[in-house]
């Protein structure tokens, strides 16, 4: 079974569990206790989340960024996550706290949320190098690839596009669906294809 899999088809089972069994801790506990077992599960569901946020800052704000317009901040982002990975390797794990449907390697995020800011900002060969390092990361995460067959496209590769379209939907991109993959990247070809004006 692949992560995408997982995620889609066992991650909110397993999530109504843990939670259940959170629940389940404080209606058995004690009357007595019932607000102390109230508040160690709360801090037991939340704390992970808030830690994780604080360990992968720079990730998280370079997608926020991108989905945002902000390029270029967003590159910064990205490339300053994956200065800190160097650093502090152990913050991979941090994932774990959070959600994320592709993929768990916090260095393909990363790579893909930077390739994904040069795409936009039409550095493309910086963008195929950034975007390439995220596929080497995890060779099974189709975001990069979607991200690549939309620079085969600008650069008029048609060919090329659709073979990393496919590719992208074989690892689970947008549910496999096919048409929509073309949609996006049609209109992601759309977008990009226009020249920016600097008023």
């Amino acid at each position: 079974m692949t992560w995408v899999l997982f995620r889609k088809h066992l991650y909110a089972p397993l999530l109504v569990i843990v939670f259940g069994a959170a629940l389940t801790a404080v209606w058995l506990a004690p009357e007595e206790r019932r607000l102390i077992v109230a508040l160690i599960a709360i801090v037991a569901l939340l704390a992970p989340g808030f830690i994780g946020r604080m360990l992968l800052r720079d990730l998280l704000a370079s997608r926020a960024l991108i989905n945002a317009g902000a390029y270029e901040q967003a590159l910064g982002a990205a490339q300053r996550f994956l200065s800190d990975l160097q650093r502090r390797p152990w913050i991979r794990h941090a994932i774990w706290t959070q959600y994320g449907v592709y993929t768990l390697s916090v260095e393909a995020m990363a790579s893909n949320n930077g390739g994904a800011a040069l795409l936009e900002l039409k550095r493309f060969a910086e963008a195929r190098v950034m975007l390439e390092h995220a596929r080497q990361a995890d060779p099974a995460y189709p975001i990069p690839i979607y991200n690549l067959a939309v620079i085969a496209k600008l650069e008029g590769d048609e060919t090329e596009s659709q073979l990393l379209i496919s590719e992208a939907a074989a690892r689970g991109f947008a549910g496999g669906q096919l048409d929509a993959i073309v949609q996006a990247v049609g209109e992601a070809y759309a977008r990009l294809a226009t020249p920016r004006s600097n008023a």
